[in-house]
């Protein structure tokens, strides 16, 4: 069988500090050694980026590191700014310095992690959260990532046992819940997937993705008109959320629902272009919709992706 319609949803659990001096974990005890110089430029740019003046930060930040190459807590802060700015593969390059530095601080191997995991470097995220978590093994939030990185890097089984491990920890973890329930989807065991993300929605029933979730893993038990329902509850708590509107439109056509299909395409054209531009490719690539609205016959096409969104931080598997 190919599944062709999901657009299944990881939620990411990345928590990111803010660029304050705690960023910069035992900041002070660098600034001790630093020159003056440096030091004033590293508060330079703390003081820019709390006023989200993420430029004149950088610039900061990056002339303090300049004048004093083994200041730790300017490059840590450094690329924290270019994180918040996503530009993630200059976050690498500033954390990479501040790991020489500081290589067994468990944060800053995280923060690492995080940012290689965004910049698609999900081998290496992979090895520094592992690092990480030998020095925090009690870190459920470590562990949540690890999995998805794991899972990006389409290792579900180590996936699936480290979600695991995090629920072993806190059998009410809700992302590592739903993550697991995903991470099955993508093993196609969708009948665990079910029992996962039933789970998820007596924990939260308000909660979009995990109705959305499920509506993936139903689809692929063959069950589509339950999993049209759980599309469309996912909808609603989350109208403005594009995803779910995207699977009532492929499941709708798949259960001969055209009108249907059509209405969430146009709704898309107006929230999501992009989404409405894969839904219109994905089942509309022999569909003619004219001024009149009359239409020609659907075809749907098939495969499986991965694609992922930085805002909100979550991983999509189509």
């Amino acid at each position: 069988m190919i599944f062709k319609f999901a657009c299944l949803v990881l939620a990411a659990v990345f928590v990111f500090a803010p660029i304050t001096r705690a960023l910069a974990g035992d900041a002070s005890s660098d600034e001790a050694s630093a020159p003056t110089d440096a030091t004033s430029l590293n508060n330079q740019g703390l003081r820019f980026a709390l006023a989200k003046n993420y430029v004149d930060a950088i610039e900061s930040f990056t002339r303090a590191v300049a004048l004093n190459p083994n200041f730790a807590a300017a490059h840590i802060n450094l690329g924290a700014t270019f994180y918040k700015l996503e530009q993630f593969d200059n976050a690498v390059a500033a954390f990479q310095h501040a790991l020489r530095l500081k290589p067994a601080n468990p944060a800053l191997l995280k923060a690492y992690a995080d940012a290689c995991y965004h910049a698609g470097r999900f081998e290496a995220s992979i090895e520094s959260y592992t690092q990480a978590a030998h020095l925090a093994p009690n870190d459920v939030t470590l562990m949540s990532n690890l999995g998805m990185a794991y899972h990006a890097a389409a290792d579900y089984k180590r996936a699936a046992e480290t979600f695991k491990g995090v629920l072993r920890l806190r059998p009410d973890h809700l992302e590592a819940l739903n993550n697991l329930g995903a991470t099955y989807c993508s093993m196609r065991r969708f009948k665990d997937a079910v029992a996962c993300l039933e789970k998820v929605i007596k924990l939260n029933p308000k909660w979009a993705h995990g109705h959305n979730n499920l509506g993936v893993a139903l689809n692929g038990m063959g069950r589509k008109r339950a999993a049209l329902a759980a599309y469309r509850e996912a909808a609603r708590i989350a109208p403005e959320w594009s995803v779910p509107h995207y699977n009532v439109g492929m499941i709708a056509f798949a259960l001969g629902e055209k009108e249907v299909a059509i209405e969430q395409y146009r709704l898309l054209k107006t929230t999501d272009d992009a989404l409405a531009k894969k839904l219109y490719g994905e089942i509309y690539s022999s569909y003619v919709i004219n001024a009149s609205g009359d239409n020609a016959r659907l075809q749907t096409s098939s495969g499986l992706t991965i694609v992922e969104r930085k805002v909100p931080l979550s991983s999509f598997d189509q």
